[in-house]
């Protein structure tokens, strides 16, 4: 049996995303030498949005959302990849 998981890198060079929990509005810093595409996971692992983020435009809009957990996947031009879990409130 072979196992295969999401292999994430130190070189992405986002170390949080905030605030969390949220209510509106995710920030995501983006540093302005990097463009970001994003996936956005619901509870069960259902991709439920995806787009790109850079240093000009890096909030994800997130009112739309039910209240719960979700996970938010980062990829750089690379393929380096960072998984963050968020909270969304209200």
């Amino acid at each position: 049996m072979e196992i295969v998981g999401l292999v994430e890198s130190p070189s992405l060079n986002i170390s949080s995303v905030f605030p969390n929990p949220v209510g509106d509005i995710l920030n995501v810093p983006v540093t302005s030498s990097q463009t970001v595409t994003y996936n956005l996971y619901d509870s069960n692992g259902k991709l439920i949005a995806w787009n790109m983020l850079t240093s000009e435009n890096n909030t994800i809009e997130v009112s739309q959302l039910t209240v719960g957990t979700y996970s938010l996947q980062l990829s750089d031009e690379s393929q380096n990849r960072k998984t963050f879990k968020f909270i969304k409130s209200h």
